[in-house]
């Protein structure tokens, strides 16, 4: 089984976080550690499980510091 998770800026649409370890998060900042601004980003989500199957699931979420 896996996970890979996305973060994506609405406004430039390019992918400012990712992770692939079920222990792994987005904690609000950029892939170089640098805070990312409040506002709104959207997230996908891609986890395959033992029988192969795979889920996805996308959405938006608000950032407030």
């Amino acid at each position: 089984k896996s996970i890979e998770g996305m973060i994506i800026d609405t406004k430039t649409e390019k992918i400012i976080y990712t992770w692939s370890r079920f222990e792994d998060s987005w904690n609000g900042k950029f892939s170089n550690g640098n805070d990312a601004p409040e506002g709104y980003y959207y997230y996908i989500f891609k986890y395959i499980g033992n029988d192969d199957q795979t889920v996805e699931k996308k959405g938006l979420v608000e950032l407030r510091r």
